[in-house]
């Protein structure tokens, strides 16, 4: 298929946005999402941005559901096919902080005043689905145009085996049972991007 000049320049120009905002992650917030952090934010987001396993230790009302909604959909958006697993122990605190994503792409965050319609553009959506989220029993679900899906889980451990996931978010993980994270770690050690035969070079595939 051959590629107009303007469609490769809009190509180019997503390329760099997408490689800047990974670089940038709380500035591609501040300027897609319309979202301001306090400067404890900022260290708690770009700390966890890199680092494979984290730990957040923070206050009551200290803003840990607010600040991992934002966290998850800039992985979203900047990682084509990045699928994210909220879990805890009950589904109604996951499905809570799943609701927090719904609210900040809905704007009905009252504490974030600029926010924007950006993320409401990048959702995908069905005549049964039409503002991108669903509500099911078994978990709540959004999927992105670029591959990328966020699902939350309840805490029967039976109900979550066998998926894959590229982060997870254990909401309230001090009160997780270690069987739970157990059973769901093994979810990240799955990579999607694993290819085998026909003409590749499996010893220059990343």
């Amino acid at each position: 298929v051959q590629l107009s000049q303007r469609k490769l320049e809009g190509y180019l120009k997503l390329a760099q946005i997408i490689q800047w905002g990974r670089k940038s992650p709380v500035k591609f917030c501040e300027r897609f999402f319309g979202i301001e952090f306090l400067d404890a934010q900022k260290y708690a987001f770009m700390n966890t941005w890199l680092k494979p396993y984290n730990l957040w230790c923070i206050t009551r009302n200290g803003g840990k559901s607010t600040l991992s909604a934002p966290f998850i959909m800039t992985k979203g958006v900047l990682f084509n096919g990045h699928n994210s697993y909220i879990l805890s122990n009950v589904s109604a605190q996951s499905q809570d902080t799943f609701m927090k994503i719904e609210k900040i792409a809905k704007k009905e965050i009252n504490s974030f005043t600029g926010l924007t319609d950006f993320f409401m553009g990048e959702l995908i959506k069905t005549a049964a689905n039409t503002d991108g989220f669903t509500h099911a029993q078994s978990g709540f679900n959004y999927k992105l145009y670029n591959g990328s899906s966020v699902t939350s889980l309840s805490g029967d451990i039976n109900n979550n085996r066998g998926k894959r996931s590229s982060l997870n978010i254990y909401d309230e993980s001090g009160w997780t049972e270690e069987e739970y994270v157990v059973a769901t770690t093994p979810f990240l050690l799955q990579n999607a991007t694993f290819r085998m035969g026909g003409d590749i070079d499996v010893d220059t595939f990343p």
